[in-house]
């Protein structure tokens, strides 16, 4: 789901040479309840990542590979007392795509990825309940852009 749909935004920029990209992303959305442990809501979650893409063709399209380090911040509630906490973690991630170009600088990427948390608040405590984070964390999404 886009995290315009979650109440939040995504935000990224990146830098290319040859066949690698750098990429900075930030984004911020509600996890929706589908998604949030059963006893636990109002799971508000931000994430920054930094990621280095290998693509097999120069010109940046086609497949691709790439991963790097993740942080997340957050903050989740419990459902029965209603006690709120604040979360921290570092996590790593990786992941694939296709690069459509569709006119010069407009472009299509279905992508997906896995985040395995590595350091941080895996399992902490929530108000009178212990809240703990998933071990593997799947991702996909299609994303639309333009080059500039």
């Amino acid at each position: 789901m886009s995290p315009f749909l979650l109440g939040g935004y995504y935000v990224s920029g990146w830098i290319a040479k040859d066949h690698f990209k750098v990429r900075a992303i930030n984004t911020e959305l509600d996890v929706p309840d589908f998604a949030t442990k059963d006893g636990f809501e109002d799971n508000r979650l931000t994430s920054f990542a930094l990621l280095l893409d290998y693509f097999p063709s120069s010109d940046l399209t086609g497949w691709w590979i790439g991963g790097g380090p993740v942080y997340w911040t957050g903050s989740i509630r419990n459902s029965s007392d209603k006690k709120q906490a604040d979360y921290k973690t570092c996590s790593a991630t990786i992941g694939t795509g296709y690069v459509w170009d569709i006119s010069g600088h407009f472009y299509i990427m279905p992508w997906a990825a896995i985040i395995v948390p590595v350091a941080g608040d895996r399992k902490f405590a929530v108000g009178n309940e212990t809240y703990e984070h998933s071990g593997i964390v799947p991702e996909a999404s299609v994303k639309i852009g333009w080059r500039f």
